[in-house]
């Protein structure tokens, strides 16, 4: 390949909008194309190569290392801006029970954002039961007998995928003008 340098970047690259490393510009970068020949297969998306002796022209293999786009952003904090890394710790998510790592001084007790939702929740109820609930009073009963909001057991429908009895639909029961019934439970 003829390499040039890329007055803006610094780096060297090639053009060839067939090759399969060529970006949208039809570029190839060298330390990447070094890299991917090393290791026999593309970068990953969340892989990026790194220069040692930050020599954006220097790409010799022994110059070139490997890092994930977070350990390359974390290098760089270090070294650009002396942040200092943080100790870690491995503890146990309070809900699930699964082994998370966080910095030392942190209090997260949950994994993820989901253990936390399901931990903050106002009520437990199965699909089954909220759909025969749902279709046999109204939603504020509902939500009364649940002891939440009328807000709270519609997004709980919504998320269990359960369908509502549409607007009017117990003035109808009430007037006599329909019977209630339950449609089938589809669990989603």
């Amino acid at each position: 390949m003829d390499w040039k340098i890329d007055k803006t970047l610094g780096y060297e690259y090639a053009i060839s909008k067939d090759h399969y490393l060529a970006n949208s510009q039809g570029k190839v970068y060298k330390h990447i194309f070094v890299m991917c020949e090393h290791i026999g297969r593309p970068l990953r998306h969340d892989e990026c190569v790194h220069h040692k002796d930050r020599n954006r022209s220097n790409n010799d293999l022994r110059n070139l290392q490997l890092l994930t786009k977070s350990e390359h952003a974390l290098l760089h904090a270090i070294e650009d801006r002396g942040f200092k890394a943080e100790r870690r710790e491995n503890r146990e998510c309070e809900h699930c029970k699964k082994p998370f790592t966080c910095s030392e001084n942190s209090e997260q007790i949950f994994c993820s954002s989901i253990c936390a939702a399901e931990v903050r929740r106002k009520f437990e109820i199965s699909g089954e039961d909220l759909l025969v609930m749902v279709w046999t009073m109204p939603t504020t009963e509902v939500a009364k007998t649940l002891g939440v909001s009328d807000v709270a057991v519609s997004k709980r429908c919504r998320k269990l995928h359960i369908p509502k009895p549409p607007r009017g639909y117990w003035a109808k029961v009430k007037a006599g003008i329909i019977t209630p019934s339950i449609p089938p439970y589809l669990n989603k």
